[in-house]
């Protein structure tokens, strides 16, 4: 990050060649940095805001314009000096593709042309007759469109000035314009409006074709060749393939990318990808094939204004004077599953930890390649809520929960098959097999089902509503918990209850796990804690087999998880507080503060040496256990409803109620002060000042003195 700007930051320009970063604000600054060093120098104070900074196709002339009407300059042969002072304020700076030439859109209606090599010479005005808001060049340098409040465009011949033609039709201020080649134009307005015009060979009117209409004003541009990204006040991004001769009923555009408040900022990022800056203080990185996720850039703490983007980097400046350059080819240690537009309510993991499974109350499921977030398939339209999903243990199929009860999909061909069973289902598991599925609903009823008929035998005794009910790892039974105080452990195979557990419990028994290795049933107790019972006893015990108790008197527990090698159960409680409880002993052996709000799931990570916790704060945490401390890992807007760990690819799966799922990548979450501190210093390209690394590493003042002075001599 840049620190030096006291305002809002208006504009950014790229010099990647001599490493360098030009910035303006609205108090009228330009300052200089070194993206070396992250040093900067003011060059210059302008007596009104920045309204445009331009630097020449050879980086040898710097321009800036402002709204108290001075145009200054910076070049190798005369340094800085004032072009010209136009009292009634410039709102726009840019020079030709081969930079012989300079159009300077001034607020009394007319536009500026400058020429020459080094030096530059007033060459003639064009007399807009309307306050100018954007200028293009052609590609050959021959033309000039204009765009202005009056709602035209305007095309101009550079070699005498002459007017050639009037874009006519917008309604509102032209704040976007461009040539595709000499007779092909876009212009984008406040209307809502992005327009294609052909310009006509005899001289007569241009011919205009509405290419797309957003829900408001457009807000930002970018045309490559015939690929055309717009942006809107509304967060919205949209891709348009501009081919007239193609799209005879219209243009095509897809909807690439959506921020939450008014888009600043797009442009295309190799053959790829797009990068969209927005309001919402967050950047994006977005495949154009929409294949994958878009790597989302937070860390302003204000609305972004500006950007530039050049080859690898991408910097954006914000509304409290912050400048921060991304490295747009360093991936990010987290990825959004975007799609969804309800609470995400549970998450599944396949047995090769390679996909995950999202089920959300806007009645679908989607399915993601968890390495790099593609969505893989989307089933839709059958119910209108789906509280939960599971994958079978071949991978091969899906089972969710919902509304309408029960539902198969086939992985392989997409089919559908409708069990039903319910009137509102909350849980399906599949047993080891494969072959027979458990379901519970708000009918009281728990239902097993053979999946190769798609029959089912309901299991009723509970007096209360099912929440949880799963199979024991391995073996032919399986466990329901219901709010009449009571779990039961069944039969799979005959249906009956082999064990029923005393109520000790009555108000709310809500979750239920098995061990891995199925050795342990742990329910979650009322008051903090959770009751224990083994296997042996509950399968060839006594029918009411004595728990063992783990509790320290606390909150409701909403959260279970053992680690894999059953030694351990995690506790997470409406208190804020995550316990650890060695099974052996009982004993309480960590107690892990931190969140907020109640903790609502649970996984343990790295072999056991790592525990995930998500809560209704909207943050998940990374505890390292043995250092008894947690990364928080924020970027949920509400609470955080689920987490699972795939093993196999060291990734985290977060989902929350405000309808995302996000992908963490654990081998990137180094818990060592003192390792982050080297990645940090191994990522970035500045030397950190001082203050920078005891806010942001937490160093002592003289530590962080002497590692600014070291890393400044190297």
């Amino acid at each position: 990050m840049l620190r030096g700007h006291r305002a809002v930051v208006t504009a950014l320009v790229f010099d990647l060649e001599a490493g360098l970063l030009y910035s303006a604000d609205g108090a009228g600054e330009v300052w200089r940095w070194d993206l070396s060093t992250a040093k900067g120098r003011r060059l210059h104070v302008h007596e009104g805001e920045v309204t445009s900074l331009a630097l020449s196709p050879d980086a040898g002339v710097l321009i800036s314009g402002s709204r108290d009407g001075e145009l200054r300059a910076w070049t190798p042969e005369e340094g800085s000096t004032t072009l010209a002072r136009y009292p009634e304020g410039i709102t726009t700076v840019v020079f030709s593709e081969g930079g012989e030439r300079v159009a300077v859109g001034v607020r009394d209606g007319k536009v500026r042309m400058y020429a020459g090599q080094g030096t530059l010479d007033l060459e003639r005005e064009l007399g807009v007759g309307s306050l100018v808001y954007a200028v293009a060049f052609d590609g050959a340098g021959e033309r000039l469109l204009t765009g202005s409040k009056d709602g035209r465009g305007r095309v101009w011949s550079l070699a005498d000035g002459e007017l050639l033609a009037t874009l006519e039709g917008h309604t509102l201020g032209v704040f976007y314009a461009a040539f595709i080649d000499a007779d092909e134009l876009v212009t984008a307005s406040d209307d809502n409006q992005v327009s294609y015009w052909k310009l006509a060979g005899d001289g007569g009117p241009p011919t205009r074709r509405l290419v797309v209409k957003h829900r408001r004003a457009v807000s930002a541009f970018a045309l490559r060749g015939r690929e055309l990204l717009s942006g809107s006040v509304s967060g919205e991004v949209l891709l348009t393939k501009l081919d007239p001769e193609g799209e005879r009923d219209g243009f095509a555009s897809t909807l690439v990318s959506k921020h939450g408040d008014d888009v600043r900022f797009v442009d295309f990022h190799g053959q790829e990808s797009l990068v969209s800056v927005g309001f919402d203080a967050i950047a994006q990185a977005q495949p154009v094939d929409l294949r994958a996720p878009a790597t989302v850039m937070r860390g302003h703490r204000s609305a972004i204004l500006s950007a530039a983007h050049s080859g690898r980097w991408l910097a954006t400046g914000a509304w409290d004077g912050a400048v921060r350059v991304w490295d747009l080819e360093q991936p990010g240690a987290d990825r959004v599953l975007d799609g969804h537009n309800a609470k995400i309510f549970d998450l599944a993991v396949d047995r090769a930890g390679e996909r995950v499974a999202t089920a959300a109350h806007d009645g679908t499921v989607r399915v993601w390649r968890i390495r790099d977030g593609a969505l893989l398939h989307e089933f839709d339209g059958i119910d209108r809520i789906v509280n939960a999903v599971a994958f079978s243990p071949d991978g091969r199929s899906l089972a969710s929960a919902g509304k309408l009860g029960v539902t198969l999909w086939s992985l392989e061909d997409g089919s559908v098959r409708e069990l039903g069973g319910h009137n509102q289902a909350w849980v399906v598991d599949f047993d080891a097999r494969g072959e027979r599925l458990v379901s519970v609903g708000s009918d009281r009823l728990v239902r097993i089902w053979d999946l190769a008929t798609g029959e089912s035998r309901a299991l009723s005794g509970h007096e209360g509503r099912v929440f949880e009910a799963a199979f024991r790892p391995g073996g032919a039974e399986l466990a329901t918990a219901s709010d009449d105080g009571s779990v039961r452990v069944w039969g799979a195979d005959s249906g009956d209850v082999i064990a029923r557990l005393p109520e000790y419990d009555p108000t709310v028994l809500a979750m239920l796990a098995w061990s891995p290795d199925g050795s342990v049933l742990a329910a979650s107790a009322q008051d903090g804690g959770a009751w224990l019972w083994g296997s042996a006893d509950l399968l060839w015990g006594a029918e009411q087999p004595t728990p063992t108790l783990l509790r320290e008197r606390g909150a409701r527990v909403r959260a279970l998880a053992f680690d894999a090698r059953s030694q351990r159960l995690a506790t997470g409680s409406d208190d804020g507080v995550v316990r650890v409880w060695a099974l052996d002993s009982g004993d309480l052996v960590q107690r892990l503060s931190g969140h907020a709000e109640p903790v609502s799931a649970l996984a343990f990570a790295d072999s056991g040496r790592a525990l995930v916790s998500g809560s209704w704060d909207s943050t998940v945490r990374f505890w390292d256990l043995d250092a008894g401390r947690a990364l928080i890992l924020t970027g949920h807007g509400e609470e955080v409803n689920d987490v699972v760990v795939s093993a196999s690819t060291r990734m985290l799966v977060s989902a929350s109620a405000d309808g995302s799922a996000r992908t963490w990548d654990l081998s990137r979450m180094e818990r060592s002060p003192e390792a982050l501190a080297q990645a940090l210093g191994a990522a970035t390209r500045a030397c950190l000042p001082a203050e920078q690394r005891v806010r942001e590493l937490g160093e002592d003042e003289q530590s962080a003195r002497l590692a600014q002075y070291g890393c400044e001599r190297e």
